[in-house]
């Protein structure tokens, strides 16, 4: 990831998850008795919501009340000990930070896992059903847009906060900013078929262009390595890796430089040349970003593309030709120096992060001294 995000703070919205958190902890896991809609009274808030939705003719298919009553029935036949154990899965799940480092003292629990391991199909199913309802349809309910704002006003202050209109996790596609009147798609960044409890979690979710969520991230879990056997549970821990945080206070430095094996710029291709991503610090993230995103190959594309490295080149070409008197090497060493110096205080206009080591790529590679000697 190359830049991260500013963590929109302190909107309406994020009290949802607070909800959330009671339902877990004070309904579910003290599971006992009969249901009935008293059990929320310590949320005199969600309260209110869950009977607007239960009330509302317009709404035909059960949101909140059933599928809650549904899992608490569940939860009332559960140990103890698999409860609290439930807990600190909830407590792992929503520590999106802590589970991006890396730590192995703060594991999740995935669906597949509660299904799979501990023989719970009837409780994986159900939370797989209610967490993923919560974003695809509870959000969009006018008893809780009334309540904590639309989604899309919740992405308008966050795109204007975070007004760099570049999409971090690739550098070369714009988002929709602040003066669309359309909206990127927020990318549930552990993923919600994966992962129970944090599907409105808002620091699981993070704006991303459509390539990189449609295209190359799509269902994958930056979690851990892609399994080399078909059961993904297959030596997970072994697998689990650092990823970079979307909201993490300090962005990473990032070094890119590109390496090219021809002159023949005209006729570039990606297997003539290599990307290098580095940063002291990061290298494992690095790693997982370069495998999630496809960075490698969508790098070496924009190098080789007609309005990416050959444009560039053509750029340099021109800036050569331009020079009728005096020293053309010169000429262009100032003009290469000018696209660093961009490259440094405007690193995401005009991909001027991937062209200034493109560049230098060339100036390396021998190519422009070839030109410059057949002029």
């Amino acid at each position: 990831m190359l830049f991260q995000y500013k963590y929109l703070e302190d909107h309406p919205i994020e009290k949802l998850q607070e909800y959330l958190d009671f339902v877990f902890l004070e309904v579910w896991c003290k599971a006992n008795g009969e249901f009935g809609i008293e059990k929320f009274d310590g949320c005199p808030e969600l309260k209110a919501i869950i009977k607007a939705i239960f009330y509302d003719d317009s709404i035909s298919v059960p949101h909140l009340y059933e599928p809650i009553q549904e899992a608490f029935n569940i939860f009332k036949n559960l140990d103890s000990k698999f409860i609290d154990q439930l807990k600190v899965w909830y407590k792992n799940n929503n520590d999106i930070e802590k589970l991006c480092s890396g730590d192995k003292t703060c594991q999740p629990i995935s669906y597949k896992e509660l299904k799979t391991i501990h023989q719970q199909e009837e409780l994986s199913k159900l939370l797989n059903k209610f967490y993923k309802n919560l974003y695809k349809n509870v959000l969009g309910l006018k008893a809780v847009y009334s309540q904590f704002g639309k989604l899309g006003e919740h992405y308008q202050q966050f795109v204007e906060l975070n007004d760099e209109d570049i999409c971090p996790f690739c550098g070369i596609t714009d988002i929709k900013g602040q003066y669309h009147s359309k909206r990127e798609a927020y990318d549930h960044f552990l993923p919600k078929d994966f992962y129970p409890f944090n599907s409105v979690n808002f620091k699981n979710l993070a704006p991303m262009c459509t390539n990189c969520n449609t295209s190359y991230k799509l269902q994958q879990d930056p979690l851990y390595e892609i399994p080399k056997t078909r059961d993904p549970l297959f030596d997970r821990d072994n697998r689990r890796r650092k990823v970079f945080y979307p909201f993490t206070i300090i962005s990473p430095e990032i070094t890119i430089s590109v390496e090219i094996k021809t002159k023949e710029i005209d006729k570039l291709k990606p297997d003539k040349l290599n990307i290098h991503a580095t940063s002291s610090q990061h290298t494992e993230e690095i790693t997982t970003w370069k495998e999630v995103f496809g960075i490698d190959e969508r790098f070496k594309a924009k190098c080789c593309s007609k309005n990416g490295g050959l444009y560039w080149y053509q750029q340099a070409v021109d800036e050569i030709d331009n020079v009728e008197e005096g020293d053309k090497n010169e000429a262009l060493k100032k003009w290469l120096a000018k696209i660093k110096r961009a490259a440094s205080t405007k690193p995401w206009a005009e991909n001027n992060f991937i062209k200034a080591p493109f560049l230098d790529g060339c100036e390396v590679a021998g190519v422009f001294t070839d030109k410059i000697s057949s002029i």
